[in-house]
């Protein structure tokens, strides 16, 4: 079942109410400014503070650490409800996440260079980050990125000191059409048959354009089906995105994508 974080903030108070997408029963809330966790579904704790956790600025707080086992989850916990997909367990282990600052980046990619820094900042805090292996000829999108709120092909593309207008099916630098929504739609469609032919499925796969050195990105009239954000704050773009996965479809979705090998940490 997937869980539903909504942000409170009225009165001097600011929380995060955790609530089943199916039933819209409440679970629990965080209190941000108190860092206090209520939960009303105690045997749902793991799964409340997974969710809660790309909406929290840095790492767990001390007082929900004790919640946050390290992976595989126990299988009453996890693997119980995706017996029919392969997912993570004492036979598969899932990979230790690192920071791309290991990288050697070659001269030039700073698009690349800043907005892989600022995924890093999503993969401390439980999101799964990876690289494409061997991009193809013309590919822009360089990462895959999988979180509570799904699936998302990233591009960081660079443009200095230039306007970007997004419309419904065009781009515009400065005044100059580039077919980066086409190409970026392409780019999730392909990640989406490579998940598919894992998982028998094919799973929703979001494009996102990020542009890095821009001097303002106007998306007023912007596409729904691609996102198109600054690559200097994408992090937090994609925290405020709304979740919609379980703990247990994002860990079969990361399972297949190191099955398909098309992605590397």
């Amino acid at each position: 079942m997937a869980l539903l974080i909504e942000r409170w903030q009225r009165h001097g108070q600011h929380r995060l109410y955790v609530k089943d997408t199916e039933t819209r029963a409440q679970l629990g809330y965080y209190d941000c400014r108190t860092g206090k966790l209520s939960l009303k579904d105690e045997t749902r704790s793991y799964e409340i503070v997974l969710a809660l956790r790309p909406y929290l600025s840095g790492s767990v707080p001390a007082g929900l650490q004790h919640l946050m086992p390290e992976y595989p989850a126990p299988p009453e916990d996890l693997l119980a409800r995706t017996e029919e997909y392969e997912t993570f367990s004492d036979n598969f282990e899932r990979p230790k996440p690192h920071g791309l600052s290991r990288i050697s980046w070659p001269r030039g990619e700073k698009a690349e260079r800043v907005v892989g820094r600022r995924l890093v900042r999503l993969s401390r805090d439980g999101w799964d980050l990876l690289r494409t292996v061997d991009p193809h000829e013309g590919a822009e999108a360089a990462y895959l990125v999988i979180g509570p709120p799904g699936v998302f092909t990233v591009s960081a593309l660079r443009h200095p000191g230039a306007r970007i207008r997004v419309g419904a099916d065009a781009v515009w630098v400065d005044n100059t059409i580039k077919q980066y929504l086409r190409h970026a739609r392409h780019e999730a469609a392909l990640a989406a048959r490579r998940l598919a032919a894992q998982l028998g499925q094919q799973p929703p796969v979001l494009p996102v354009l990020a542009f890095v050195d821009a001097a303002d990105v106007d998306t007023h009239d912007g596409h729904p089906d691609v996102l198109v954000v600054r690559g200097e704050r994408i992090d937090d773009e994609l925290r405020d995105c709304r979740a919609a996965i379980s703990l247990p479809e994002r860990d079969r979705l990361v399972a297949a994508v190191h099955r398909s090998g098309a992605w590397t940490l």
